[in-house]
Formats: C-alpha cells, structure tokens, sequence
C-alpha cells in the first residue's frame, strides 16, 4: 500500500493581509480513544449522515470490529452537498452502489497525517484507488480537504473530510486495431456505451476489455511514450513505455493544477508499436471543471456557515452570534479562526479562551473577535514575512512567514485559504489578544454603604437587631467574624415561615465569618432565616418603606406567643430547657 506522509508542511509562497477567527472548530474533533470509529462519529454532532448511511448499508457493524480503520469522513454539510437521499437507495443495486461509495472512504490500516505524501495512492476498502494531495497549506483527499486529522478511535483513526469521496468512473478498454480508432472506449464491461469525453472533475479507471490484447494501453498528457506532468497522477499497472493488457488496469487523477488551454491535450496510445505513434496516438476531448464565476458563488456558504461545517468551530460559531459583530452577512472578510487542540472542549463556550473565563463575563469580547478580522478577501499568495495588517477593531495585525510555516502574531496558521461566498477562512491554533485587551485588573468594587447592619447575638441563637426598618433603595449588611457557630441568611416566605422562598435572596453556605449586603427597591417586609438555627426560629425581619402587604402570621403554640424578637430570647429557652431536662435525669438517678 503506497501511502501519503506528510508532516503538514505549512509553509505558504508570499504576501498577506490576513485574519482568522477561533471555535474550534474544534479541533481536532473531540473523541473518545476508547470508543470504536462510528460510536464517536456519533457523538461528534456533523457526522450524523455518515453513521446512518453506513447503517443504512450495514457497514455500521463492520467498522465496530477490531479493524484498524482509517475512515475518511465527510459531514453532514457534505452529505447535503452531494444530494445523498438515503430513501432513493432502497433497491438491492442501489444499496451495492451506497456501500460502494461508503467502501471508498475506508482503507485498511491506521493511516496517520504523517503518512502522507504528495501524490501518493492507496487502496480503499472497495479496490479503488485513494490520491492524496499535500500542499504548504492544505492536504486533500482526491478533491476532498482534510478539515481535521487524526481523529483516534479504538480501532482506526478519522480524518474528516468537507466532500463526499465519488469512486473512480469505469472505462473499458476495446482492444486496438492497426487503424482508426485503434482503441474503443465503454463504460460497461458489456462494451455497449462508448464514451469520448473526460471529465476532468473526475477520476477515471481504465482496463482491458479484450483479453489478451497485442496492443499494450497507456494514457498521458505529455505525449507518446511520455511519463504525464506533475498536474496528473496516474497510479496502478503499467507505465507510459509499458502500458497495460490482460487483467491490468490503472487510475488517472487530474489535479488543481490541471487546467484546459488550447493546447492541453490527454492522449492515448498503443506503447508497443513505436513506428505508429503519429498514427496510433489519438486524443480525448476534455470536459472542464465549471469555473466558480462571481454569479454563481451563491453555491458557497458564509464564512459562519463554513464555520459550522467543519465541526470545530462551534465556540467560534457561538461567539459570533452572541457578540453581535455583524458576521452574518455578505461583506467580504477574511477570518482567522481558531482551530481548538484536545486540550480544549470545543463544543463549550469556555473553551474558546485560554484563560477561562466565560464568554458572558469576558469585557471587550466583541473587539477580541474583530481582531481576528481584515477587510477585503486575503489569500495566503497574499502574505509577505514581516507584512503588518490593520484588523476590524483598528488593531495592528504582523506576519511572519519562513520555512517553518506562517504565524499571525504568535499563532500558527495551521490550514489556509478556505473559501466563502463572503470571504476566506485561515485556521490558527491561538486566540488573538488586541493590545488593550491583554488581562488587566479588574477596578475595584464601589465600596458599599450599609444603611442597617446586623449581626448576630451574643449567645449565637439571634440575629441583632432582629427587625430593622429602612427606606426604599437602602442597602442593609450582614456581617459577623469568627462566631463559633456557622450562620446565613436566606429569604423565607413569611414571619416564622420554613418554606424557604425560590430564587430568593441568599447569602451563600453558612460560615462562621459572613459580609453580605442586599440593596431594597420596592415596599415590602422581607423575612429570612440562618438554615443551620431555623430549628431554633432563628428569623429575622426587615421593613422596607411601608412595608408591602404583609403575609400572613404562621400560627405557632400559645406558650410561644412572647417577644422573640428580644436579642438572646431562644438561646435563653434553649439553655433553660437543657438544664431542667438534666435536673430530672439526676432526680431519677438519686431515686433510684
């Protein structure tokens, strides 16, 4: 098996004026090492038409096994691209062809991003051919982008992928004569529909039909004889002096590079009959890529629905929308996005920013986003070392571009120029800090004026004072130090009530050092009482303005009815209490 080894180079040609944007996604994708390749697939949150389409084609079971797999996986976003409608696969041919499409995503063996090569080839579960591409700042599979690498599983590894993989389309091969057309081409084995045309979008398989054959078969792009240009990759049997007969068979591959011209031209040839090659050499007709013009860029998503796409962005996603900074749009950005690492959740808010903090309390976070961008569309052609650009937010943005890869500021782009219909996306591996927005100390809290402060009394068993009044808007303060019980305060739903009120005001666990305030805006009587002494009616009661409707009394004992608000009252009964229950006990002892 030849595989592509690539350590990632990222290394980008010149220029810039860039900007990325963090989420993620993400990313690497977030994945359970101990969870098998469609159990976590399942649980990525984009990959939900991958599983049930291998469901669908009972392929589910096969990748549970012990493998290894690697799986070659494309979102929910690229499902939806490709118009796969599971319910149109209901035939039994219909069902071979999924599970042919679902087959060329998998290849036997763990295959690492470090395995990669540029134009290398490897065998997919269904016996085609895979090719990989590995540029300075991307890496593809066929004419699919690996979004996120080496996604481990129990047994394989993900990368996933933005397309849906289209096995190479079948060619028959008639076999050649001495005169034209020497060699008739069919698109099944039966040999009844020829075929002329190559669509260089796609990949084609070429094998004999007429076995054995006395006129060996080769294809190129650089003539008879010839090996083919870097722009195409041509892996199996045979070579451009060889050629293939019998059951031998290769696959051709066109490249971003390979483009039309008036004189490009992909020929085939008898490779044997040297002295007929002006005469046993003829040329296909090429159907081109459509182009992407500018009317019809609407087929691209924006750069937030790009973002959402790649599964790894999601807190970068979140904090567009919460922040309000206008993404959602058609004016042309460019983003640099934060790719999230395994040390990061990147399904949280939180995971977004290094330090922690959450994004509802984090000051200035729109004007962190608008540092990721720069106007205008910037491809990484655009990039220059030692290039400075002016974000969004008025921010200075430096470039450093080596052989080492391209930095922004201190962060590494890790994957470049993803276009949108609004702008392009560079991937970075860190958030950008504007140069106010460094960490600074909070101001300090306004100090706090107590209109009433209560305490505790000295026997432990009161608030003092127990009732107090003030006017609407004044603050009152709970303060006590080092008691030696633990206290709080928590609102309850009336005078002696132990229905604690939901959601009401509440100073926290008890503790025996407390300083907590609460500012009063309306008319009312609020009650509370300690948690720990509301056994011991442990209230209190505090008047605010004319003091609201007053709810009803709790009924209580008639032996209860005195002034418990006087400071110490139940601490007094409860030692009064105590000590009479042991007078009784020596009584009896004595007795006895």
């Amino acid at each position: 098996m030849q595989i592509v080894s690539v350590a990632m180079q990222r290394k980008f040609s010149t220029a810039l004026i860039a900007l990325l944007l963090m989420t993620a996604l993400p990313l690497s994708v977030s994945a359970d090492e101990t969870k098998d390749i469609p159990t976590n697939a399942s649980e990525t949150g984009v990959h939900d038409s991958l599983v049930a389409a291998l469901t669908h084609a009972g392929l589910a079971s096969t990748l549970s096994g012990d493998g290894p797999f690697t799986v070659f996986a494309p979102t929910d976003q690229a499902f939806a691209d490709a118009g796969i409608d599971l319910a149109s696969f209901d035939t039994d041919a219909e069902n071979a062809t999924l599970v042919d499409i679902l087959t060329y995503h998998v290849v036997a063996g763990s295959v690492m991003s470090t395995d990669l090569t540029d134009a290398g080839t490897t065998d997919a579960l269904n016996g085609d051919k895979l090719s990989f591409t590995v540029t300075n700042t991307e890496v593809k599979v066929n004419d699919a982008v690996v979004t996120t690498a080496d996604v481990v599983s129990s047994n394989g590894v993900i990368h996933v992928i933005d397309k849906v993989l289209t096995p190479p389309v079948d060619v028959y091969v008639g076999d050649g004569s001495m005169s034209e057309p020497y060699f008739e081409f069919y698109t099944d084995v039966d040999g009844t529909n020829g075929m002329t045309e190559i669509d260089i979008s796609k990949s084609y398989r070429f094998q004999r039909l007429n076995n054995p054959s006395a006129h060996p078969f080769y294809i190129g792009d650089s003539g008879y004889n010839t090996d083919s240009s870097d722009n195409m990759i041509i892996s199996g049997d045979g070579t451009s002096t060889t050629g293939i007969s019998d059951d031998e068979s290769f696959t051709l591959f066109f490249r971003d590079g390979f483009t039309i011209q008036e004189d490009t031209l992909v020929s085939y040839f008898c490779t044997v009959h040297s002295q007929f090659a002006d005469s046993m050499m003829s040329d296909f007709t090429l159907q081109p890529t459509a182009p992407v013009e500018e009317e019809n860029e609407t087929s691209r998503h924006d750069i937030p629905t790009t973002a959402t796409s790649t599964g790894i962005h999601t807190s970068l996603v979140a904090a567009l929308a919460t922040s309000r900074t206008g993404f959602y749009s058609t004016r042309r950005r460019t983003i640099h996005s934060l790719r999230t690492n395994r040390r990061c959740v990147c399904r949280s808010k939180e995971s977004i920013y290094p330090l922690s903090i959450p994004m509802r309390k984090m000051r200035h976070w729109q004007n962190i986003l608008l540092y990721h961008v720069v106007a205008g569309t910037v491809m990484s052609t655009d990039l220059t070392d030692g290039m400075t650009a002016t974000a969004i937010n008025n921010d200075s943005l430096r470039f450093n571009v080596s052989t080492d890869g391209v930095m922004v500021n201190d962060a590494n782009v890790t994957l470049a120029d993803v276009v949108a219909s609004n702008g392009v996306i560079h991937v970075i591996d860190k958030v950008l800090m504007p140069p106010a927005d460094e960490p600074a100390d909070e101001p300090a809290e306004p100090e706090i004026v107590c209109d009433a402060t209560i305490g505790i009394t000295s026997d432990g068993y009161g608030f003092t004072p127990a009732s107090v009044t003030i006017a609407v808007g004044e603050t009152v303060c709970w303060k006590w130090t080092n008691e030696s019980m633990a206290h709080n305060v928590k609102e309850v739903a009336g005078l002696k009530s132990t229905t604690y009120v939901e959601n009401g005001v509440y100073s926290g666990a008890a503790a025996k050092t407390v300083d907590f305030h609460h500012t009063f805006t309306e008319d009312t009587t609020f009650y509370y009482a300690c948690e720990p002494h509301i056994g011991v009616e442990m209230f209190g009661k505090v008047i605010v303005g004319d003091g609201g409707a007053e709810p009803a009394v709790v009924a209580e004992d008639k032996d209860d009815k005195k002034d418990n608000n006087t400071p110490g009252f139940l601490g007094l009964t409860a030692i009064l209490a105590t000590w009479a229950q042991s007078l009784s006990q020596e009584s009896v002892k004595k007795t006895a």
